[in-house]
């Protein structure tokens, strides 16, 4: 079967107009924002960001109403976001071509471990569920990273080129790098010297790994976010 030019082959090879990938986006962020308001909504005992996990309202133990509704969406929206990756691939071609690869390909493992999540939940098979998030913040975090080159040598190839319009500009990637690593850089200190910010009288509670696994949550979602922006 020829796939070529199909719904399917636009789907998975990213090839979509620039609106309707980034409305496409913003749904799958909406699939999963809808789990987690959903689940929390019915969480036993009442929710609060301080006091739960978020790997908690996928749990059949610790929220048996709604870990269900969590999980679906979790797996829906971590398959639904791997287009996201080959489309970032085309976009930043022929920019050090391995480099590139590599980088889309981490981020696809990123989003298939990151659906698993949703198979692999808090409570069921505790190995399995380790090592989806492992692999989850890995996968995320090694795209972030291999992609930084990638981008700076795309910037100066279509910079050299007269013909070419030149992108991604500085303020396109440092808002992407600086909200995503300054999230995840506060969150790492906050967890390993939180008496540097004990003269604040915070609620001890923001320290917690409870709350701290929310913002490593935030700080994977800005990371999409800002991807999807950028080659939009």
């Amino acid at each position: 079967m020829n796939l070529k030019g199909t719904l399917i082959d636009t789907w998975i090879t990213g090839k979509s107009s620039s609106k309707v990938f980034l409305t496409y986006i913003l749904v799958v962020m909406g699939i999963y924002a809808t789990g987690i308001v959903i689940s929390a909504l019915v969480y036993p005992g009442g929710f609060s960001m301080l006091d739960v996990y978020v790997s908690y309202l996928g749990s059949d133990d610790d929220n048996p109403p709604g870990h269900v509704i969590y999980n679906i969406c979790t797996l829906m929206s971590g398959l639904l976001l791997i287009p996201l990756f080959p489309r970032m691939y085309r976009k930043f071609q022929p920019s050090v071509k391995w480099l590139n690869v590599m980088a889309s390909l981490f981020g696809i493992m990123g989003c298939i471990s990151f659906a698993s999540l949703g198979i692999f939940f808090q409570g069921l098979d505790p190995t399995g569920h380790q090592w989806a998030t492992i692999l989850t913040f890995a996968g995320f975090g090694a795209n972030a990273i291999l992609s930084l080159p990638v981008i700076i040598r795309k910037n100066f190839i279509t910079r050299r080129e007269p013909s070419l319009k030149q992108w991604p500009r500085w303020y396109h990637v440092l808002p992407m790098y600086a909200i995503t690593f300054g999230i995840l850089g506060l969150t790492a200190l906050a967890d390993g010297l939180p008496e540097w910010f004990a003269w604040m009288d915070i609620d001890p509670r923001f320290f917690d790994d409870k709350f701290l696994e929310w913002i490593y949550v935030f700080g994977i979602i800005s990371w999409i976010v800002g991807v999807a922006i950028l080659v939009m």
